[in-house]
């Protein structure tokens, strides 16, 4: 029964190896690579043609590097950096181990927000579970987000926790993210030298209606410590709850501004020096994103659900053996989801996926200036459509609309 923020409370946190972000696969490949780099290099070359291809392969100079060898400057020395290279390879025979080391060679840290479990107490906390599968399934699909496909961002907490189980991940079994509502100017003394004087992000920042962080993290296995945060993310957003336009064109917006705050040897890194953290956060902050969006339709509601009630006895058990009660969290009900995500398995599975066809689901808001059937104002949102036949037949498109219930701000704090 316990979730992601169950375990925040009592198993807390370790920080993260970027060759946390790389899975099996990925290793195996950079291995690969790096075996294919080796054999270019054959025994009956003269120092003329060994020159030329280490000159040629960027690669190749990468690893007389990461092998702590001086890099190439003289052809006579060309024959010993050539037989170094070999030797490195042929005495790591599989893939995976070469890929290992290689990556070892780049790997940094973060260092522990000690203060993450503290502000978990006042948030609220929302079971994303259908949420992450629909926008994994999506995107698998073939469908790629843009920020027209995220509806409103306006906070209806100054704290949520937004957790999800990780269906079909290589590297994690769960995922959440922090979104806090933050001072402007405790934001910009964090983010130090990342935003240049006259840029459009430290402008956003400066205008916007709400500056909100969104902090990821994940969880291995059940009952791990958590990792993270793997990287923190500030979205300006503007005072109708969009995500701040850009200046230069009003279509496009300032999305976020990221901060890594991983460390390789005691000096922090640039953003793009960290290897599939971008593509592993954006799989997390998508799924944030469009909660937050959903919690702002009228058409979705918003499930309170106490575990302490449910089942006393495994609270209470839980209680006794970790001090801490089960967190309360709340669950959206969207209308046509699990019909939606049976369509999306079922078009995965099939030989013939021309038969079903997404559309993916959107947003729709209506002003006092342009209301819903004359009279409704809101957010509203429109499923994705499925067009095709499925097993059962064709599947109707009709969409629930009624208020959203006030919710409750924050959860109760653990008890000690």
């Amino acid at each position: 029964m316990a979730r992601l923020a169950d375990d925040i409370f009592v198993e807390g946190f370790q920080p993260v190896q970027l060759t946390d972000l790389v899975d099996a696969d990925e290793t195996r490949a950079v291995g690969t690579s790096i075996r294919d780099l080796r054999n270019l290099i054959l025994q009956d070359m003269t120092d003329e043609e060994l020159l030329r291809v280490m000159e040629d392969n960027e690669r190749l100079a990468e690893l007389v590097n990461f092998m702590k060898t001086p890099n190439i400057k003289t052809i006579s020395a060309i024959r010993r950096y050539a037989d170094a290279i070999c030797r490195f390879v042929d005495d790591n025979p599989s893939d995976f181990e070469l890929g290992k080391l290689i990556e070892r060679g780049r790997d940094a840290s973060t260092v522990l927000d000690p203060t993450f479990t503290e502000r978990m107490f006042n948030a609220a906390v929302i079971n994303s579970d259908e949420v992450y599968e629909y926008s994994r399934r999506l995107f698998e699909a073939g469908h790629r987000y843009e920020v027209s496909d995220v509806g409103i961002q306006a906070p209806l907490f100054n704290v949520t926790f937004v957790e999800f189980k990780m269906t079909g991940s290589k590297l994690f079994s769960r995922g959440g993210v922090l979104i806090e509502v933050v001072d402007k100017d405790e934001a910009l003394e964090e983010l130090g030298g990342f935003l240049d004087e006259d840029s459009d992000s430290l402008k956003a920042i400066k205008d916007c209606k709400w500056l909100l962080r969104f902090s990821a993290v994940a969880q291995k296995r059940k009952g791990d410590k958590i990792s993270g945060p793997l990287m923190h993310s500030y979205v300006p957003v503007s005072k109708d709850g969009t995500f701040y336009p850009s200046p230069d064109d009003p279509k496009q917006s300032i999305l976020n501004v990221a901060a890594a705050g991983y460390f390789r040897d005691g000096k922090r890194l640039e953003f793009d020096q960290c290897i599939n953290l971008e593509r592993v956060s954006s799989e997390l902050f998508i799924t944030a994103y469009l909660t937050v969006s959903f919690t702002h339709c009228k058409n979705v509601k918003i499930v309170e659900n106490d575990p302490n009630e449910d089942n006393k006895k495994l609270a209470d058990r839980r209680l006794k053996k970790t001090g801490k009660a089960f967190v309360k969290f709340k669950t959206l009900e969207i209308p046509k989801m699990r019909e939606v995500l049976e369509a999306l398995r079922e078009q995965g599975s099939s030989s013939n996926t021309k038969r079903l066809h997404i559309v993916r689901g959107h947003f729709k808001t209506y002003t006092k200036e342009r209301p819903l059937l004359g009279k409704i104002v809101g957010q509203y949102y429109w499923g994705s459509q499925i067009r095709g036949v499925l097993k059962e037949g064709a599947v109707s498109k009709d969409y629930a609309v009624g208020p959203i219930p006030a919710p409750t701000r924050g959860i109760e704090k653990p008890a000690p």
